[in-house]
């Protein structure tokens, strides 16, 4: 499925996603041509190739594949939600850890609106978080250029945080524990952390997570928490991401790999 979906315009590269059967719904379709790849990414020449581009500071924003397959793992649990909650309307939240360029966040905010279509002005609130600050400022200028009343309304927020630290997270300004209906990490993290990331989901969530060593191959995997509480897992593929680490650990990646 890797690298045979790059295109020369975005409408191109959705397209051929759909056709190699990694786009299945028609909001995560709306979604990828909403959220401009080339928003994000530092040469818009590159923007449509599928495969893993450097943003610079020792991490990539990921393949549009991986994209896909990411919003296509969260859809059916966003979907629910709202078709849950119109009755009391419960903002529905979203947490993208480990927020890079900014790409999955403002791609979990289209998917609110998207399945809120053709009914009441969706709830939501979508937190990235990210720990490299230069990337922080950047991924706030472009939603702010791009998708401007998600920012002016708060309905997206970027917040500096240590994805190794989920407890830290929830003590951040983005409010208690059991706070989030989709959480999804961006980067490999070892199975210890993953309970701390049940703790911050709701009952009815989703929590989709790279598990496993950066040396090795890992595996992605979708924890549901279902009402009464009790947690279902589901392998998805295996996979190759950065590892959650520390600023520190990944700006001397960065360095001895400037030339790449």
């Amino acid at each position: 499925m890797a690298w045979r979906c790059s295109a020369a315009t975005n409408a191109g590269m959705v397209a051929a996603l759909q056709q190699e059967g990694l786009i299945k719904t028609p909001e995560v379709a709306d979604v990828m041509r909403r959220v401009d790849r080339a928003f994000f990414v530092r040469n818009r020449a590159e923007a449509y190739l599928d495969q893993p581009l450097s943003i610079g500071y020792g991490v990539t924003i990921s393949a549009p594949h991986m994209h896909a397959i990411m919003l296509e793992l969260v859809c059916d649990s966003v979907l629910h939600h709202q078709q849950l909650d119109r009755g009391h309307r419960q903002p529905l939240r979203l947490l993208d850890v480990g927020s890079g360029s900014g790409y999955m966040t403002a791609a979990f905010a289209a998917l609110c609106e998207a399945v809120g279509h053709g009914g009441p002005a969706p709830m939501f609130d979508v937190v990235g978080v990210e720990h490299a600050p230069e990337l922080l400022r950047q991924s706030e200028k472009v939603l702010t250029e791009h998708f401007p009343d998600w920012m002016r309304e708060q309905r997206v927020r970027l917040l500096n945080g240590d994805g190794r630290k989920p407890r830290s997270i929830a003590g951040a300004g983005i409010g208690p524990a059991d706070a989030f209906d989709v959480i999804h990490v961006g980067a490999t993290a070892p199975q210890a952390v993953v309970p701390e990331y049940l703790r911050l989901l709701r009952n009815g969530g989703t929590l989709v997570i790279p598990v496993g060593q950066p040396s090795e191959v890992q595996a992605l995997r979708v924890f549901s928490k279902k009402c009464a509480g009790e947690v279902s897992i589901r392998h998805v593929c295996d996979v190759q991401f950065v590892p959650l680490t520390s600023l520190d650990t990944q700006l001397g990646r960065n360095a001895s790999n400037s030339n790449v």
